[in-house]
């Protein structure tokens, strides 16, 4: 629904997949002097928890090809890869890692 908060409509909605697209307004950062608005339209994709009933809301820019499961599945993906990497940085010092290559830099 046009001119709508999704979050005001959650509590209503019945489906177990969302899949819809929406529009964003965000400020830009100043640049001098100017400071600009932009409004940007995003896919939002949501998808209801058995367990708790609640939806999980992902604003994505994936093609309507993904379902809303697949997109979901996508970014728990993600974010057990961000855990990895952040467990890998603090238990193991993984920033200390020292490497010849240049790309990846090197660390002492």
């Amino acid at each position: 629904m046009t001119g709508t908060h999704l979050q005001d409509l959650l509590s209503q909605l019945t489906r177990k997949h969302i899949d819809a697209t929406a529009e964003f307004a965000f400020k830009r950062r100043q640049y001098g002097e100017n400071e600009s608005s932009e409004k940007a339209a995003f896919r939002v994709v949501g998808v209801r928890s058995e367990d708790t009933d609640d939806h999980y809301l992902y604003v994505t820019n994936l093609l309507d090809e993904f379902t809303p499961v697949q997109v979901a599945a996508l970014y728990s993906l993600q974010w057990k890869v961000e855990l990895l990497f952040r467990e890998l940085k603090s238990r193991y010092e993984l920033e200390k890692f020292e490497t010849s290559d240049p790309a990846i830099g090197s660390y002492s």
